[in-house]
């Protein structure tokens, strides 16, 4: 087995005259006269971290930690444990857990602008992950599938109550998200000579808050359902094409600024056409893209 430890310290900080607290002695802008920064905020993070690594033939295993901290918000544990198997030849099955955290941005502490105030008393966001999932390969084919099951606390996300006009940050206390995806790619120039590639793919997230009345900028826009497929072939000689069709669910809404209503997003179609003509003689490629929805 592989056995890593090690440590890292690094510095994060920002001048601005927006962003951060203000500053004790303004900063000069570099390049122009009499142009001071007037905020600013630091932070030290540490990170203290180990992993170690075991593999067989037909089995690993990889398992790590790490502490982080800062003056700010304290220390955290964070872990990772990935396990894969190989079931048959071509096919392998595995297992990963893992607990991450999100320090807030300084935006998400300080901005302050029209229709955005920030929150200083943001906590870290912190969120655990397990994930099943299986690989293959053949000699004309590759495919993937996995599942995911992730609990997010103190999740930051801009929010506002429907009659506000402001947004600003919070910590969501829980955010449960489940998720499937799911990709299939064909080489079949061997069957079919002038194809080079098929491919389909497929994805569903659902996400569920805390139940109240807020509105999220973030958190709960999201695609919820993708299904995508497309094909590359051979026109003529040096001349070949690429398709791609896209049907996409958005979760969430968008406010319609005449009515002042919540409008939630409608699934649309994308096709995506894109041919190519390469000049062998100076191996130049000469791109045409055609897009519609």
């Amino acid at each position: 087995g592989t056995f890593k430890t090690g440590a890292e310290i690094r510095n994060e900080s920002i001048v601005s005259n927006v962003l951060g607290e203000m500053l004790n002695k303004a900063i000069p802008v570099s390049g122009y006269q009499s142009v001071f920064y007037n905020k600013g905020a630091s932070r030290l993070v540490s990170t203290v971290f180990t992993n170690y690594s075991y593999y067989l033939k037909h089995f690993s295993v990889s398992a790590g930690m790490q502490l982080v901290g800062s003056e700010s918000f304290g220390s955290s544990w964070n872990y990772g444990v990935d396990i894969s198997m190989q079931l048959i030849q071509s096919f392998k099955t595995y297992i990963s857990f893992n607990k991450a955290t999100r320090y807030p941005t300084f935006t998400d502490l300080y901005y302050i602008g029209p229709t955005n105030v920030g929150n200083p008393n943001l906590m870290p966001e912190e969120a655990e992950t397990i994930e099943i999932g299986i690989k293959g390969k053949t000699e004309i084919s590759r495919f993937n599938a996995s599942v995911f099951h992730r609990k997010g606390s103190n999740i930051i996300d801009w929010v506002k109550y429907q009659t506000d006009e402001t947004w600003t940050t919070t910590n969501y206390t829980s955010l449960i998200t489940n998720g499937f995806e799911a990709n299939l790619s064909l080489n079949v120039t061997s069957i079919v000579p002038l194809v080079k590639n098929v491919f389909i793919s497929y994805s569903f997230l659902n996400s569920e808050k805390d139940e109240d009345q807020l509105l999220s900028y973030y958190t709960m826009d999201y695609i919820k359902t993708k299904v995508s497929g497309g094909v590359k072939h051979n026109i003529f000689k040096n001349l070949s094409a690429s398709w791609l069709v896209l049907w996409q669910d958005r979760a969430g809404t968008y406010t319609d600024f005449v009515t002042n209503n919540e409008i939630n997003y409608s699934p649309f179609v994308l096709v995506d056409l894109n041919i190519k003509l390469k000049y062998s003689a100076k191996s130049q490629i000469y791109s045409i893209r055609v897009i519609t929805t």
